[in-house]
């Protein structure tokens, strides 16, 4: 069975950490997870994700 491809967006390190965690116990193919919405578009068209994860307050505190 295919994996389920996960390109994910966190700039929290501790968030990021768990969702790592989280993504590999549920046995997910994480293409990778960036800290910058910059890269996002280009991911996108390079990786083409199942699941696109997003942090929705990047850069808030």
């Amino acid at each position: 069975m295919r994996k389920i491809r996960v390109l994910a967006v966190e700039d929290d390190e501790r968030h990021a950490d768990v969702l790592r965690m989280v993504l590999n116990q549920l046995d997910y193919e994480l293409i990778d997870l960036v800290s910058a919405p910059k890269e996002v578009m280009r991911l996108l068209k390079a990786t083409k994700p199942n699941v696109l994860l997003m942090d929705i307050g990047l850069g808030k505190e």
